[in-house]
């Protein structure tokens, strides 16, 4: 039986130092960047009054003639010869008009999955105008008949409108918006654009909607477990926070991106699980990500893009009921608020109130995500967001390798076990949001984009954390742990894109400039705690919080100055990719520590590079080649006061991507990525540390995601990703790991997810399977002992009751289970005294109601 907690009867952590209302002053330099970004929304909302814009001309091959088959649509209410346009393109059809015909008339837009034919009569819905199929193809627009009182003849006739061509090449989906299916064709981490994926010469996994509702996600870990290149769960068992590595390196909350723009403040310490439930889709890019987004890890980065406001009404609520008390109510609406379209809306939001598999801790959380989008044009539009959450999941505690591994003479621990103290443990996050999107295209033909947010997050944890051997095979020391970290970060991206041709070379160009400013502050308290008996614990002892000292006490300043250019040439088949950023970094720390406080301060510097090159073949291939970079700045300084160089990554990637069919997508990616400036101990003095390390990740990537038949959908990877450390330093202690690999990094996983549909008697019913494999990982720096590999088995079964009545239409049932054989498991270690309790098994029953 689990048990609540109530941590506001046992708060008892001594006060925290005043946090310092401290502000970075920025440079001339800085604050002239800062003026001209923020001036550039009131030019965007300026230039909304501009006359509609004609499509980017393509080819004349594209056209095609249209069926029946559903494609998705995302086309903003406007004015109707831009939505023409833009459904043009978007269907990839000839639609002939004369533009005297539609001067003066608007559109509603088209939002949803809908024919040709549907979407031109939404699209032309109480414009006085109609479409018929034209000779040879397309469509051409024609006046309706009047509409006469009953009794009376029409007198005006149907009317064919004078022929003006407009040509457009198919794209189906829009980047940042809604996909149908498991299969994305688009997305805009890679290249800051709405570009084919397909096109990219980098590998790049999208999860979609569809697929995260199939699979039944809880969390980001969740979302991206079966994707290649991408390890997650690293931490196991832990509700508070979204642990994984990609291609080897640890990721962690602070170094996720939403909507393009980085999360949370540089420099935060703390844990944060990401909601899921407001994402349309995410987005993993593998590999350096520097040169259009700054310092970051060179495993790669992961973007969440929010669900948006839409034309089309949303109308979906659901209940959860599962494993370990969970209750869960969660609802999604969206749809204009103005009859022309031009103001739109979207809230979505979740509450939760549940216990989890380790007893006495929770995994309870409230969301709420309101958007709202002003379009006054086809060519302009606004969108305001902002979201709240606020989780109450606690980071577990570590357990010893002995007593889950089956040699200690009390038996296994089970993954049940709680190592701290009831009623004292808890831990709170909370994150606020609010920012803007803003979009306007130019009369040349460019766009003019910027992206701004403002975040608070505040973070309080109290813990009995468990460390050291075990005292004759059963009890453990216990240390009081106290923590507060609080931080705000505004973040801004301004870029101008394009598409032009010159010399036979089709350019797509992108320019931005980005700004972070972060304040961060961490505060840590210890004290020596009670001891615990692990298999035959007794908890409710004494705890006295009078006893803690501080542990760290630290302010930190960041600022992020970044300038990007892209350009993404295609010549014939080929497409080739070039990219330069220039970064300006100030990083200042501030020790509260006596008796020495001090403030030190650094101003790092880099600039990274990227290039690819395509080649996309008739039959669906497309090889690829890259190298990209990436700079991540490092704190402190080596004994002589140097301050220490950002850490680098460089990459080479090859592959080849195929998509045989409208359905299918695989790829292959090898690659070798190189982790530098590495800080190891300094051989001569064990105080300090130097920058000699270096660590070397190769692997070979494979990715399938198709839908084989009508009935039948499938996600697989496999990825073989061996890391080697190439460079290190004998510390004072005989220690090198030279030659040795990291932990908690397999060099094996695999997975697969099947999705099956009935027809006949049973249409409506969904059966679902996977199946996850985690190869075997080092359990520690030394390498002296290996977490074995384990095999996890997914399921889930739907019913869309509204396929069996006409009454229960919009009415669905699902049941979703993770690791449905219950088996017992460690995730990771990286120590033989910190070891990470596997997840058991996790049963969901979810309730859902769309009208």
């Amino acid at each position: 039986m689990k048990h609540r907690t109530n941590p506001a009867a046992h708060r008892a952590a001594p006060h925290s130092p005043r946090s310092l209302a401290f502000g970075l002053r920025p440079r001339p330099m800085a604050r002239a960047l800062q003026t001209l970004c923020f001036g550039t929304l009131a030019s965007l909302v300026a230039g909304s009054s501009l006359a509609p814009q004609q499509a980017w001309a393509q080819s004349a091959n594209a056209a095609r003639q249209p069926g029946q088959e559903l494609r998705r649509f995302d086309i903003p209410a406007g004015p109707l010869e831009a939505t023409l346009n833009r459904l043009g393109r978007d269907a990839g059809v000839l639609i002939t008009f004369a533009s005297a015909a539609t001067e003066g008339r608007r559109s509603a837009g088209v939002t949803g999955s809908y024919s040709v034919d549907e979407a031109l009569t939404r699209a032309l819905a109480r414009t006085g105008l109609g479409a018929i199929p034209a000779a040879g193809g397309g469509y051409a627009l024609r006046t309706l008949p009047a509409v006469a009182p009953a009794g009376v003849a029409a007198t005006r006739p149907a009317t064919a409108l004078p022929e003006v061509r407009v040509t457009a090449q198919a794209d189906r989906e829009s980047a940042w918006g809604p996909t149908s299916g498991y299969l994305a064709k688009r997305g805009s981490t890679a290249t800051k654009t709405d570009a084919n994926v397909h096109e990219v010469s980098q590998s790049i996994s999208v999860i979609t909607r569809d697929r995260m509702d199939d699979q039944g996600v809880r969390t980001l870990n969740d979302a991206i477990q079966y994707t290649a290149g991408v390890r997650s769960n690293t931490a196991g068992a832990n509700p508070a926070d979204d642990s994984m590595s990609m291609r080897g390196f640890s990721q962690f909350s602070s170094a996720f991106y939403l909507d393009g723009l980085r999360l949370m403040p540089l420099g935060m310490f703390g844990f944060y699980g990401v909601e899921p439930y407001g994402a349309e889709r995410v987005e993993v890019l593998k590999g350096p990500a520097s040169v259009l987004y700054g310092q970051n890890s060179p495993g790669g980065i992961i973007n969440l893009v929010s669900k948006s406001p839409t034309a089309e009404a949303v109308k979906q609520v659901e209940l959860s009921l599962g494993s370990y008390g969970r209750k869960q109510g969660a609802f999604d609406f969206a749809g204009p608020l103005r009859a022309d379209g031009t103001l739109q809306y979207r809230l979505v939001g979740l509450v939760r109130e549940a216990d989890h598999q380790i007893d006495y801790m929770n995994d309870s959380r409230t969301y709420l995500a309101p958007s709202l989008t002003w379009a006054p044009s086809a060519r302009t539009n606004v969108t305001l967001r902002a979201y709240y959450q606020k989780n109450r999941a606690m980071q577990s505690t570590k357990a010893p390798w002995n007593a889950l591994n089956g040699s200690n003479p009390n038996g296994r621990l089970p993954l049940t076990r709680f190592l701290g103290e009831p009623g004292f443990d808890y831990e709170t996050t909370e994150v606020a949001t609010l920012g803007y999107e803003a979009r306007h295209e130019l009369d040349s033909g460019w766009t003019l984009k910027q992206s701004f947010r403002y975040l608070r997050v505040n973070n309080h944890e109290q813990y009995m954390f468990r460390y050291g051997p075990l005292i004759d095979n059963a009890s453990s020391n216990r240390e009081i742990d106290s923590r507060d970290g609080k931080g705000r970060a505004y973040t801004l991206d301004t870029s101008l894109s394009g598409r032009f041709t010159t010399a036979g070379l089709r350019h797509e160009f992108i320019a931005g400039l980005d700004y972070n400013r972060s304040n961060t502050s961490f505060y840590s308290y210890i004290a020596d705690g009670p001891m615990l008996d692990i298999y035959k614990p007794r908890y409710g002892s004494v705890i006295d919080t009078s006893l803690l000292k501080p542990d760290a006490l630290r302010n930190e300043r960041n600022q992020q100055l970044g300038l990007y250019v892209q350009d993404r040439i295609q010549y014939d088949r080929w497409v080739l990719t070039l990219g330069g950023r220039r970064d300006w970094n100030r990083l200042e720390q501030t020790s509260l520590m006596q008796p020495s406080p001090r403030t030190t301060s650094r101003n790092p510097r880099a600039f990274t590079r990227r290039a690819g090159l395509t080649y996309l073949a008739d039959n669906g291939l497309a090889p690829y080649a890259s190298y990209t970079e990436s700079f991540l700045p490092v704190s402190g300084a080596d004994r002589a006061g140097r301050p220490f160089e950002p850490e680098t990554g460089r990459q080479v990637e090859v592959g080849v991507k195929y998509a045989p069919n409208e359905q299918s997508a695989i790829t292959l990616a090898a690659f070798e990525l190189h982790r530098q400036n590495v800080v190891t101990t300094d051989p001569t003095d064990k105080r300090y540390s130097i920058q000699q390390g270096e660590v070397r990740s190769r692997g070979i990537e494979l990715e399938a995601v198709t839908q084989a038949t009508k009935q039948l959908r499938l996600v697989a990877s496999l990825t073989y990703n061996p890391l080697l450390i190439t460079k290190d330093n004998t510390d004072p202690w005989g220690g090198n790991y030279q030659g040795k690999s990291p932990f908690e990094v397999p060099k094996k996983l695999a997975s697969a997810w099947v999705d099956y549909g009935f027809d006949g008697e049973l249409r409506g019913l969904s059966l679902d399977a996977g199946v996850r494999y985690v190869g075997p990982s080092w359990g520690d720096a030394e390498n002296s002992f290996s977490v074995p590999a384990f095999t996890l088995l997914d399921a889930a079964l739907r019913y869309d009751l509204g396929a069996v009545r006409s009454a229960w239409r919009g009415l669905s049932v699902s049941v979703t289970a993770k690791n449905l054989l219950d088996k017992y498991h460690v995730a990771s270690c990286f120590s033989s005294n910190a070891c990470s309790y596997g997840e058991k098994r996790n049963v969901v029953l979810r309730v859902g109601y769309i009208w």
